[in-house]
Formats: structure tokens, C-alpha cells, sequence
């Protein structure tokens, strides 16, 4: 393996015993230099737990507040800044898994593209199967709106990528990367963070890709390789999923007016329409349920 100068940042919040064996699992990778982890600051006894695992290599912050993902990652990365020397820093949930050989290759491979301040590898589930949501294309914003449709989003698949998995390519250049599990280059770009801290919960990933497009700069996706990710597992603890809807509508609108230059008509429309799709998306979740359950 090639030694690299990497950090790693994962947010913990009411979820103390699913990082605690996150940062188990990656103790002893030598490729990483610090594991910090950020308590945004939990409403249960998770900072209390989590003094468990501190040692030389493993940092424990709060956040002091809890302002939501892009806030606490944010915190991370500027404390990372701060203290430690880093070419690579990863930002990791902490209900993912992934090899060490695995960060060392997509460190290698950022470290070969000039232009590249981002990757990652394809998302698995728990069973291996391959998400199409590990990577997808950045949208006009009507189309974009349009995309959150349950029924218009299953059928028309409006930002996957065709044939993701079915390339011949090992890297592909890609607009926006899944958030679970990704390595940013040192960058001036990321100094003071990624994300805007505006946005509480959810299409970081969407901002992320607009940001890079503006600077000029890109994603990658390394094909030939996996991570998994329990998707959900910390959130879905804290959040219902209509109220996980809410949220990301709510950072879609405001997407949409700040980063991709929307018109008036546009974004009234986008707030109707998410209005019906918050109700379409619970119709959906009860029709399949009730059909588990016959």
C-alpha cells in the first residue's frame, strides 16, 4: 500500500453503539492516521459511551449543537484542518463497512486525477446487491423537481446513470456521489468544509455535486470495487419517513433557489408538487405494507 496521510470523520448522533463498532472495525487499518468522531450532540448517553473508545488514534468531539449532517461534518473537517497534516480525508456513516485495501485504491486513484477532489466506490447493501443510488446525474431544475415523483422517479429513472455497473470502465467520472462513504483530495475548496450548514438533513450530496461543477472539479466512481452501507440505520431512528420527505423537500426548494438559478414559476411549482408527493410517498409505503402483509 501506498502511505498516505489519511483522516477519517464519522457523525455520531443517538447512536453510540452502532459507532463504537464502526470505529472497531477500522482500528487497526495502519492506512488511517486519526479517526474522529463527532457527537452532534446526542440527546441520549452516546458522548458518555463513546469515551470508551478514545485513544491516540481515535479523537472525540461535540459538535456543541446540533445544526444537523453538513454542520457536524463540517466541524470535523475543520478540526482535521486544524490539527493534522491529511492528503486524503474520508467522510464515513457509521453503519457502512469497507476494506482497507479499498480506501487505499480510491486514494490512489484521486491521487492520479488532477481534477478529481472526490470519490468513491459502489454502495452495496447488506445482501452485496448494488445500489443505483451509489452515484446519479445532476438535473435542470424542473427536472429535478419532477425526479421526487414515487411513481415518475420509479419509472422514468430521470438522473441514473444507464448502465452504471455495466461498463468496461474501473473509473467513471460521475456528477454526484451517494454521502455514506466518500475521500476528498486536500483541497483549498474544503478548508473550512463541504457542505452548506443551511441545509439540516439530506441532499448534501446534491449541493456537493453542484459546488464541484461550479469550481470545475469532479467526482469519480470506482467500479471494480464495494463498499456496504445498512442504509438508513441512524436516521431511520430518529426520524419518520414522512418527516424524512419533509426534510428533503425542504432542502430541495432551497437547492433550487440558491444553487440552480430557478425561476419564481419553477420553484412555486416544485413546493406544490412536493406538497402531492409527500402524500403520494406515504400512499405508496401503506399499499406496500399492506401487500407484505396479505
Amino acid at each position: 500500500m501506498k502511505e498516505f496521510n489519511i483522516n477519517l470523520i464519522t457523525l455520531n448522533y443517538n447512536d453510540a453503539d452502532t459507532t463504537i463498532n464502526f470505529v472497531k472495525r477500522i482500528l487497526n487499518y495502519k492506512i488511517i492516521n486519526h479517526i474522529v468522531v463527532v457527537d452532534n450532540q446526542s440527546t441520549d448517553d452516546s458522548f458518555k459511551k463513546l469515551k470508551e473508545i478514545i485513544n491516540n488514534k481515535v479523537v472525540l468531539l461535540s459538535s456543541g449543537a446540533n445544526k444537523g449532517y453538513g454542520y457536524g461534518n463540517n466541524f470535523g473537517i475543520r478540526y482535521v484542518n486544524k490539527h493534522f497534516d491529511s492528503d486524503f480525508i474520508v467522510i464515513a456513516n457509521p453503519d457502512v463497512t469497507f476494506k482497507e485495501e479499498t480506501l487505499n485504491s480510491i486514494c490512489d486513484i484521486l491521487a492520479q486525477n488532477e481534477r478529481a477532489v472526490m470519490a468513491s466506490t459502489v454502495m452495496a447493501d447488506a445482501y452485496g446487491n448494488k445500489q443505483t443510488n451509489t452515484a446519479w446525474r445532476s438535473l435542470s431544475p424542473l427536472t429535478f423537481t419532477l425526479n421526487e415523483g414515487a411513481f415518475i422517479h420509479r419509472v422514468f429513472k430521470l438522473n441514473q446513470y444507464s448502465n452504471l455497473f455495466n461498463s468496461n470502465l474501473n473509473v467513471r467520472k460521475v456528477d454526484c456521489l451517494a454521502g455514506s462513504f466518500f475521500v476528498l483530495k486536500k483541497d483549498k475548496l474544503f478548508e473550512k468544509g463541504i457542505y452548506d450548514e443551511k441545509m439540516f438533513l439530506y441532499c448534501e450530496e446534491d449541493y456537493l455535486g453542484l459546488r464541484l461543477k461550479q469550481e470545475g472539479r469532479s467526482a469519480l466512481l470506482i467500479l471494480n470495487d464495494s463498499f456496504m452501507h445498512t442504509h438508513g440505520q441512524t436516521i431511520n431512528k430518529a426520524y419518520s419517513k414522512t418527516k424524512q420527505d419533509k426534510l428533503i423537500f425542504k432542502n430541495e426548494i432551497y437547492l433550487l433557489q440558491n444553487y440552480m438559478n430557478a425561476s419564481r414559476l419553477t420553484v412555486n411549482f416544485a413546493k406544490a408538487f412536493f406538497n402531492f408527493c409527500i402524500v403520494e410517498r406515504f400512499l405508496f409505503r401503506t399499499i406496500r405494507q399492506i401487500i407484505k402483509g396479505a
